[in-house]
């Protein structure tokens, strides 16, 4: 008999009740939100990026600006440098998972606390907030595709079906998540360090994130295998 199959089918159909599309509407928000945190330094974006296109065009390779500001500023001069650090710290931090994977070959091969990659004449924590966004498109997308499949299953419903990979890269960033977060809290007070427990934040946000694409995942594969004797006692 090939009817119990299709109710099968049927009951992990899509649904086109739910309005709220997390798997869409997550990545667009995460993008503008970065977008607007990150316009007050659009002048100083957009100059990094002119000087590295100059530098890639004319083959020279300019000083690595290390440092967003000059040192010895005024009160409010320092301020003004926080917020501007705190604005790039965000944006990374939403993202930060794009930027652990980037510093797995530092690890491994070099300095661990090296930072990654980041093109000639660019301060790593411009092109990791401007970059970021873009990049962590695609983990959004499976974070709010988890969320989708969580709503679904309070309706006993498998939608959007979720595959093998998806749980596997939560589990890839919720280690390196993991370590923010410790890494944070043992560093939270040492001078010099500004605003690091934000990256602790956005390891704890991943964290969460991660958990809950697992927990769509197992919900799933236990329907899916209830499903399967309802369907044998059947035929």
């Amino acid at each position: 008999m090939r009817w119990p199959i299709k109710v099968l089918r049927k009951r992990l159909a899509p649904v086109r009740r739910w309005r709220i599309s997390f798997r869409w509407m997550l990545p667009a928000a995460q993008f503008v939100v970065c977008a607007v945190v990150l316009w007050p330094l659009n002048a100083e974006l957009i100059s990094q990026t002119r000087t590295s296109f100059e530098a890639y065009r004319s083959g020279s390779v300019p000083e690595q600006p290390w440092q967003f500001r000059p040192a010895n500023l005024s009160e409010e001069q320092s301020k003004q440098e926080e917020t501007e650090e705190l604005r790039l710290y965000t944006s990374i931090s939403l993202n930060l998972p794009v930027v652990s994977f980037a510093s797995v070959p530092e690890w491994i091969w070099g300095d661990a606390y090296s930072p990654p990659w980041t093109p000639r004449g660019m301060d790593f924590k411009i092109w990791w907030a401007m970059s970021s966004p873009i990049m962590g498109i695609l983990l959004w997308w499976v974070v709010g595709r988890g969320l989708d499949n969580l709503l679904a299953a309070r309706r006993r419903l498998a939608f959007p079906r979720l595959r093998k990979i998806e749980p596997a890269l939560a589990v890839l960033w919720i280690a390196p998540g993991v370590w923010w977060i410790i890494a944070a809290v043992q560093d939270f007070d040492v001078p010099g360090n500004g605003y690091f427990w934000v990256f602790g934040i956005g390891g704890a946000l991943w964290t969460l994130l991660g958990s809950a694409v697992i927990w769509a995942w197992l919900s799933q594969w236990r329907t899916e295998r209830r499903a399967v004797p309802d369907e044998r006692q059947m035929n």
